[in-house]
């Protein structure tokens, strides 16, 4: 089996998250080993994609009002509220076979993983393709509120949203596997007309660990199971491990001048992961 390192984060702030994200896969380049990262939020954080708009899809006041966090991703796509899940990170060289292809090549082979885990908890998530599904184009400025075709999903609800970027031969993809979720927080923290109506949306358009299994789902249960997964779909050998000094370096670095400032997070990203 190859082997990969396993980091187990725990639960930080969204600017943390996304440093530390970025500083693995700057420092894959240097000889780090393929990295499976599993963490959580603290407190809760809206992340939005590269290219997103904050001014046309986040609602900052209600973000303040309920005390949740913003910050930009380096990846693409929509917002997401990070609160009850378990979000997965996975870097690694494009000249790894486990992630070399395409974009959507290489997505599957995660999603293998990924489906390989909730499989193991008794979830049988729906085949992915590479069109995008019935209602991906949505209105809403929420990840969870459009399903694509390398997404995972149930009965048609989202359960899993992913987004990834490219730099230097390296491949970093993160995503968020919904445990629980708070809907009226979720339609809270997007602007829309009528966020009744945008509770409504998302209730039809996402699903949950915990809904799905009817009991409630811990970060640790669902850890586990995704460990197990990505070592039978992908044959790779994880062995728990730590950043290293090099990467925390970087990554404190990257959240005082980047994921940090107001600069990065609200201003709509124009070139390059900067």
């Amino acid at each position: 089996m190859n082997g990969w390192r396993l980091i187990l984060s725990g639960r930080a702030s969204g600017s943390f998250n996304m440093a530390l994200d970025e500083a693995i896969m700057q420092c894959f380049r240097k000889g780090a080993p393929p990295t499976l990262r599993l963490y959580g939020w603290s407190p809760a954080c809206v992340s939005v994609g590269y290219f997103q708009s904050v001014d046309r899809d986040i609602d900052m006041e209600g973000c303040r009002r309920l005390g949740i966090d913003v910050v930009r991703r380096p990846t693409g796509g929509r917002a997401i509220l990070h609160d009850d899940e378990l979000t997965y990170s996975v870097a690694g060289s494009l000249d790894d076979p486990h992630l070399s292809g395409s974009v959507n090549q290489s997505y599957r082979k995660i999603a293998a993983a990924i489906a390989e885990g909730l499989s193991i908890m008794g979830v049988e998530v729906e085949e992915w393709g590479t069109a995008p599904g019935p209602w991906g184009r949505a209105e809403t400025g929420a990840c969870f509120g459009a399903v694509w075709g390398h997404e995972l999903s149930v009965g048609g609800r989202k359960l899993v949203a992913s987004a990834q970027t490219r730099r230097g031969g390296v491949v970093l993809q993160h995503g968020s596997i919904l445990l629980g979720v708070d809907l009226s927080g979720l339609a809270s923290v997007l602007k829309t007309g009528d966020k009744r109506s945008m509770e409504s949306t998302l209730r039809s358009r996402l699903t949950t660990l915990s809904e799905l299994l009817g009991r409630r789902v811990d970060a640790k249960e669902a850890a586990a199971a995704l460990q197990l997964g990505f070592e039978r779909a992908l044959g790779v050998a994880l062995e728990e491990g730590q950043p290293t000094d090099e990467e925390m370096a970087l990554a404190a670095s990257l959240m005082t001048e980047k994921y940090g400032k107001p600069a990065w997070n609200l201003a709509r990203a124009a070139r390059g992961m900067g």
